[in-house]
């Protein structure tokens, strides 16, 4: 006997704990809709307009008193409200979850994309294609400047080439 109000007493205590848990904690945190849940609730809206448009040829039709269609007009229409709100908080909620996988994934690919598009620009010459160093102002083996200036409009241009890519003079002879 004594056992069983012990063991009573405690799952009462830890049930009370739970149903106290998110008025302790603040405001719960809402999580988003997944599109099935999306789904269901959008039919449950299309399930309410229908009753609404029926509801309103049955008063324009005599079946329903005025009173009647008031009074079955605002239980659907504050219905309608709680579907529409949660249609927008599931929306915005899942809206705002795949930007921030969007940002994390273009973040990702320019932090893997930056160094080697850096890189390989400076990693081959382009007139032997010999490898070449990162602080190297020339190619060691045929004397290519890995950084030209062109002779007609002073363009300063990467990783040498034969013509000036703004005005197309020839870069060396």
């Amino acid at each position: 006997m004594t056992t069983t109000v012990i063991y009573a007493l405690v799952f009462g205590v830890l049930a009370f704990g739970l149903v106290l848990l998110p008025l302790i904690s603040g405001r719960p945190r809402v999580q988003p809709l997944r599109d099935e849940t999306l789904d269901v609730i959008r039919r449950r809206r299309d399930r309410i307009y229908d009753a609404l448009r029926e509801l309103e040829f049955d008063q324009r039709t005599g079946k329903l008193s005025e009173k009647d269609y008031a009074e079955l007009a605002d239980r659907y229409k504050r219905q309608a409200i709680t579907m529409l709100k949660q249609l927008d908080d599931g929306t915005r909620d899942a809206l705002l979850e795949i930007d921030a996988e969007i940002e994390q994934e273009v973040a990702a690919r320019r932090k893997s994309a930056a160094p080697a598009a850096h890189h390989s620009a400076r990693t081959r010459c382009v007139a032997c294609g010999a490898g070449l160093d990162a602080d190297d102002r020339f190619c060691r083996r045929c004397g290519v400047p890995v950084a030209l200036t062109c002779p007609n409009c002073q363009t300063v241009v990467q990783g040498g080439g034969q013509f000036c890519p703004r005005c197309g003079a020839q870069l060396h002879t």
